[in-house]
């Protein structure tokens, strides 16, 4: 068992692994905290050990996974953490073809990594592993099908990018021709509306009687399942949190600690273990107006939420790390454990970390 645990955050820079850092702040005695960028500067880099410049990990994959290994030979990391979707999937290959690193990459397989980054693709996996996904049909798609698949579900439909996050280019559709538009542009989904649809409604109707407002949006709240799986592919942690969400990014969330969200996280689990995945998992849902939780998206990986949830008490960074390294690290100072956290902007210098 190792008495220092090195961490290697890959594209630390981010908003996840600002998370990662914020989740360990007060409690770095036993380990080191490492970083690889694309950026040669950004808010938050003075907060780890060193920082290494990479190229971005999709623009020149064979540069990146040559400077990568550059980095890992140096640092000698007991955890590589990817912080990105892209970084996932790269991992996730990586992993398959460098058996030697398979001990210290935080994540599975390469056709799970998939399944979590394409949204066509997380609904096959849900279909093939009996978990509620939100009714979803993949564009292009001919017409009859676009009009068939709206007359059971409903106008508003949304249409997203088929591998966006955050909302970027969400777009909801009202009516048929719109729907026609979007079933004939590739790489993208035409999706259930979970929200409610007579709200979007309204809201056309609004803007027909008194015009377009400046700032409006659909976002509502949102059911964030983590679960975490150890090693041994046993669940080893299971959280979910009702969240507020703006522009893509949760603003506050609520302890949810409904049987119907702990039944998921664990199903889940139960899927991803036996389809070869390893440490974290987010899942990202939508409470039906009939009741019922359906799924949307996942993301193999630490969120953005993730020091929030460990002021809940959840505190899935520590637990990675002891399962995955054998280290324990302490699991406070917090202010005190809450069952509701605001999330809100920190002002950081700008610096330039790089080795």
């Amino acid at each position: 068992m190792t008495e220092v645990a090195k961490l290697l955050l890959v594209s630390g820079g981010s908003l996840v692994g600002g998370n990662i850092l914020d989740a360990l702040e007060g409690r770095r005695e036993a380990i080191e905290v490492h970083a690889t960028n694309s950026a040669a500067s950004g808010c938050g880099l003075e907060r780890f050990d060193t920082v290494h410049l990479t190229p971005p990990t999709v623009k020149d994959p064979v540069e990146f996974e040559r400077r990568l290994i550059e980095v890992i030979d140096r640092v000698l990391p007991d955890l590589v953490i990817p912080c990105r979707d892209d970084d996932v999937v790269f991992l996730a290959d990586l992993r398959t073809r460098r058996p030697d690193l398979e001990r210290c990459i935080l994540c599975g397989t390469p056709e799970v990594a998939e399944a979590t980054f394409d949204k066509a693709s997380s609904g096959r996996f849900c279909a093939e592993h009996g978990l509620p996904f939100a009714p979803t049909l993949a564009t292009p798609a001919v017409s009859s099908e676009a009009v068939t698949f709206a007359w059971i579900h409903g106008y508003p439909l949304l249409v997203k990018p088929v591998s966006g996050y955050a909302s970027r280019d969400v777009r909801l559709v009202l009516n048929e021709g719109q729907l026609l538009r979007a079933a004939s542009a590739p790489g993208m989904l035409i999706q259930r509306y979970l929200g409610d649809p007579e709200g979007v409604l309204d809201w056309r109707r609004e803007i027909d009687d008194i015009g377009l407002p400046l700032f409006h949006t659909f976002e509502g709240l949102k059911y964030s399942i983590q679960i975490m799986i150890g090693p041994d592919g046993r669940c080893a942690g299971n959280f979910c949190s009702i969240n507020v969400n703006r522009h893509g990014t949760s603003t506050q969330l609520e302890r949810y600690s409904g049987e119907d969200a702990r039944e998921l996280g664990l199903c889940c689990a139960t899927a991803f273990a036996k389809a070869g995945w390893r440490g974290p998992v987010n899942i990202q849902c939508h409470k039906a107006p009939e009741g019922a939780l359906f799924i949307y998206e996942f993301n193999a990986r630490f969120s953005g939420a993730t020091a929030a949830r460990r002021l809940m008490g959840y505190d899935e960074v520590g637990l990675a790390i002891a399962l995955f390294t054998g280290v324990k690290i302490a699991t406070v100072p917090v202010p005190g454990f809450s069952d509701r956290v605001s999330r809100i902007a920190v002002d950081r210098v700008e610096s330039d970390r790089l080795q």
